[in-house]
């Protein structure tokens, strides 16, 4: 399975099949982090006994586990999947969080922007935050309700 699936989380993303996407995201990099991989592998084959996975081109432990690349399908599922960002492409200083918890109760991020960083506490069901930085504008929809902020601050949602 090549690591090249950044793309592939996106179109999850936007056909809002969020339950498949993270299905893939547990199947391949959870399964990784379960066995204790700390770094992303080159090649992934989840199932297949860890002797497996780790041989590359026919060689036993030829895999390389420094690509940096394979970390963006979680970035991804991440970024556009949970906290719904997206950055308006006319105006580079507007972005829109349209966050999906999924099965989660609650999630923390920061996510950096050029103006500084977007900094989200989210809570199913209370009170939950957004901090943002000057010089940049920020629309939220949360929970059936849309707010748009254009000043530096932590705001409620």
């Amino acid at each position: 399975m090549s690591y090249e699936k950044g793309y592939e989380m996106l179109a999850y993303v936007k056909a809002g099949r969020i339950d498949e996407m993270f299905a893939l995201l547990d199947e391949v990099w959870g399964d990784w982090l379960r066995q204790g991989g700390t770094r992303f592998p080159e090649n992934f084959m989840p199932k297949e006994p860890l002797k497996k996975q780790l041989e590359f081109y026919g060689r036993p432990f030829g895999l390389s586990l420094c690509h940096g690349a394979n970390g963006v399908p979680g970035v991804m599922a991440v970024l556009r999947g949970i906290y719904g960002f997206s950055q308006n492409d006319n105006k580079p200083n507007e972005y829109t969080l349209n966050p999906t918890l999924w099965q989660m109760s609650r999630a923390q991020g920061r996510i950096p922007v050029k103006e500084g960083f977007i900094t989200l506490d989210l809570h199913k069901g209370n009170v939950s935050t957004v901090t943002i930085p000057a010089g940049c504008t920020v629309k939220v929809i949360w929970e059936g309700r849309e707010q748009t902020f254009r000043k530096a601050g932590t705001y409620k949602l």
